[in-house]
């Protein structure tokens, strides 16, 4: 009995261990990285380029996107989102995003 109480205690110590770390790492960083998520916040929408298939297509206000590449290149990121029930990859006017780009030095 007195082993199963050390066990989960010392379990409970872990797991409660690593969410404390999870969230300090998480909040000392503000910049965004690949793989954060950020939002469209053009009033009215606005649109992703896909390269692939050479087309825009129209994302609304409050749509997820996914970071792939947050140097902003002529005020363009890259970023992947769902368009036509699916995840694709293309390019949206930053000032249309609420992502923080991280600046060439």
């Amino acid at each position: 009995m007195r082993n199963k109480l050390i066990k989960t205690g010392l379990l409970l110590c872990f797991s409660l261990a690593g969410i404390f770390n999870a969230g300090t790492a998480k909040a000392g960083s503000n910049l965004t990285q690949p793989g954060t998520v950020c939002k469209v916040t053009k009033r009215g929408g606005s649109t992703i380029y896909v390269s692939s298939l050479d087309k825009d297509f129209p994302l609304r206000r409050g749509a997820s996107m996914i970071v792939v590449d947050p140097e902003p290149h002529q005020g363009i990121i890259v970023v992947k989102t769902m368009v036509n029930r699916k995840m694709t990859r293309g390019e949206i006017k930053l000032d249309d995003t609420n992502c923080v780009p991280i600046l060439p030095k």
